[in-house]
């Protein structure tokens, strides 16, 4: 028998997403709201995922046509298929081949390509938790060195850890917009026993290979593990990523690295979100306090335009970091927003994945449609 708590909750959810799917595309995602106005959201506490949820992987024209390409995911969370369409999302189609790379800095991106040259791919190799590298758009693929320094990635993680077992682990975190051999990456040192003083992960920050990741220089020890990477195009020595160490928060750098600062409004960034059960009182409902970054991408065209998507959805800034709003994409879900595209003929027209679709936006976000919404 099911408990009757349990079922009005999933009858109440169940309710809601169906609401927002129903939702009219002209009422969706008006303006820019501002950090002081209180955001109350939807949670799912099992991360399930749903059967819209999609991925943005790549917006990308050809002989002037526009292809978006999006990884559908299945009922168990597993990517199925990726899917292409040519025509602004009225059709969809199987993407050739099944499985695609992506230009985007994405959070734990397993499977990137060079923005610059779509011929430089990194593929992730779960089991070594390295990436190789092609250079002939995946026909053949090579395994860096990876030394960090003058260490394997083996003797690094002995040095640093004291433990013969400790593992080194990298995570792509940007790859350079104009010097495919440019990459950076975050590291972590995880040992490979349970329990003990080393059996917790040590994160050792950002670090840049200008080879395609034969070699490896530390940039910082503030980015956290993970944490992808912003790089503006039009100046790639200002960059964007997000701190857990000695800076807390959405941090930049505009000499490449050297130093870096936190964006203002950052407490209010940082501030655990509100549920709508909420509203009825100020219960916890054991939701993780502050903000988790999937991305950052930094407009091509428009000067200091900046957006990060969230676990709490799609912050923008205008000025470089200094001040921000957030969009309102009419979904107002907890870790529903995933990666966003632009057009690479005219930035303004972005590319939103979500849990409940893909989301299409011609004014940089001040407003959204759904062009995808599952096998419907």
């Amino acid at each position: 028998m099911i408990p009757h708590g349990f079922a009005m909750r999933n009858v109440l959810m169940c309710l809601t997403c169906i609401l927002l799917l129903l939702a009219p595309p002209s009422g969706r995602g008006q303006n820019c709201r501002s950090l002081e106005q209180k955001i109350f959201y939807q949670y799912d506490p099992s991360h399930q995922e749903y059967p819209d949820s999609a991925v943005v992987l790549d917006a990308r024209r050809k002989h002037g046509e526009l292809s978006i390409f999006i990884s559908k995911t299945s009922h168990k969370g597993q990517i199925a298929t990726t899917l292409e369409s040519r025509d602004l999302g009225s059709h969809w189609f199987p993407a050739k081949p099944r499985r695609i790379p992506t230009p985007l800095a994405l959070a734990a991106n397993t499977f990137a390509e060079a923005p610059s040259d779509r011929r430089v791919q990194y593929k992730y190799l779960e089991r070594e938790g390295v990436y190789l590298r092609s250079e002939n758009g995946g026909k053949t693929w090579t395994k860096p060195q990876n030394r960090i320094g003058t260490l394997s990635p083996k003797e690094f993680a002995a040095k640093t850890s004291g433990s013969t077992s400790s593992r080194t682990y990298f995570a792509l975190a940007a790859m350079h917009p104009s010097k495919p051999s440019v990459i950076y990456s975050t590291i972590r040192i995880s040992h490979a026993a349970e329990g003990g003083e080393n059996a917790r992960p040590i994160d050792m920050g950002l670090y840049r290979s200008d080879n395609g990741g034969e070699d490896w220089t530390r940039i910082t020890d503030a980015i956290e593990f993970r944490s992808p990477i912003g790089i503006d195009p039009s100046n790639p020595a200002v960059m964007f990523g997000y701190g857990k160490s000695t800076l807390v928060g959405l941090l930049k750098t505009s000499d490449g690295g050297a130093t870096w600062v936190l964006t203002r409004q950052q407490k209010l960034m940082e501030a655990r979100p509100l549920l709508v059960e909420e509203q009825r009182g100020p219960h916890i409902l054991g939701v993780t306090p502050g903000l988790r970054v999937y991305q950052i991408a930094i407009d091509p065209t428009a000067t200091n335009s900046v957006y990060v998507i969230s676990n709490k959805g799609v912050y923008r800034s205008s000025d470089g970091g200094d001040t921000w709003c957030l969009l309102n994409t009419g979904i107002d879900f907890l870790d529903s927003t995933y990666s966003l595209a632009f057009d690479p003929a005219d930035a303004a027209q972005i590319f939103l994945g979500t849990r409940f679709g893909i989301l299409y936006s011609e004014d940089r976000g001040n407003s959204f449609r759904r062009i995808y919404r599952g096998n419907r």
